[in-house]
């Protein structure tokens, strides 16, 4: 059975509506660095936005910096550990690239020291909107 064409036109429409306030979110966001270095995990796509040779057949979108912490690491410190990982930003969601991700993740969740809080103090901004 098909979907309804106007349930599917509202779905377009909404995912729309979700993409226009992203990019005007994105266009307001000013990241400022965290008070005190947190020791940060990141995983990095090394085949670019869109692999070369990907199922849609469309063309590739590789990286455009060599940046593999993608600007992170001027915000979170110099305890920044980068896994790099061979995909790009769609098949680094893919269940074989998330196994692992959760292999590297859960041992660094169950370590002991760890903030109780959900927002500890460090990652609370140094300077906040007129605060300098």
């Amino acid at each position: 059975m098909r979907p309804d064409q106007e349930v599917i036109k509202r779905q377009i429409l909404v995912r729309h509506e979700v993409m226009l306030r992203n990019g005007d979110l994105l266009q307001d966001y000013r990241p400022e660095p965290l008070i005190t270095p947190v020791a940060t995990t990141l995983f990095h796509a090394t085949q670019g936005f869109l692999a070369a040779g990907n199922d849609n057949g469309l063309p590739a979108v590789p990286r455009t910096s060599g940046d593999t912490s993608n600007g992170f690491a001027a915000f979170v410190g110099d305890r920044i550990t980068v896994h790099e990982m061979r995909a790009d930003h769609h098949t680094i969601a893919h269940n074989a690239n998330l196994a692992r991700i959760a292999r590297t993740v859960s041992p660094l969740l169950e370590a002991r020291g760890l903030p109780v809080g959900m927002f500890p103090a460090s990652l609370y901004p140094a300077h906040r909107r007129g605060t300098k």
